[in-house]
């Protein structure tokens, strides 16, 4: 058996119960077109016991999250072992982004700075609120929410790892 690089899968949803009681599996998807991984035929679930393909025998999409149903998962009970599971997908897989969009992946451990270069800390973590989504941000002068908005974010440079963005006033402890 071939191994499994975790350096090239990206998590595309987690487990958040069991549907039914033929195990299928009601999924919150991490994507904002769920329906692009409509057509999987694997995926690679990590249950925190390692990594395992599982072939998927089937996958809708029912009120905004995925009802998935993988091979060898065949009851509730199997179903509720895998509770708070990530599914992955090889980064091949994934939705190709237009121009302005990134994988939240991508961000997280990237450095924000202001657009006249002052080292604001990393992002830590990405907020999700319903209106827009917030970077967490730490490790820099003080801890930082930074909304994912273009009036904010000014530019996204994924390979050299930088976010510059135009603090909002009273954002930065200095604008007080």
């Amino acid at each position: 058996m071939a191994l499994i690089d975790r350096e090239r899968l990206t998590c595309i949803g987690t487990v958040a119960q069991p549907h039914g009681i033929k195990g299928e599996l009601r999924v919150t998807p991490l994507s904002s077109t769920p329906d692009f991984y409509a057509g999987l035929a694997e995926v690679v679930l990590d249950a925190g016991k390692g990594l395992r393909p599982m072939a998927v025998l089937g996958l809708r999409v029912a009120g905004g999250a995925w009802i998935v149903r993988l091979a060898g998962i065949d009851d509730r009970a199997a179903a509720e072992h895998l509770v708070g599971a990530e599914l992955l997908v090889s980064d091949e897989t994934l939705r190709p982004l237009a121009e302005d969009e990134y994988f939240q992946h991508d961000l997280i451990g990237c450095r924000v700075e202001t657009i006249d270069g002052r080292w604001l800390g990393d992002v830590n973590g990405i907020l999700e609120t319903g209106a827009n989504d917030v970077l967490d941000v730490s490790g820099g002068p003080q801890a930082l929410l930074v909304p994912l908005l273009a009036s904010v974010v000014q530019a996204v440079d994924i390979a050299g790892r930088c976010i510059r963005i135009a603090p909002l006033p009273g954002m930065l402890d200095e604008d007080d």
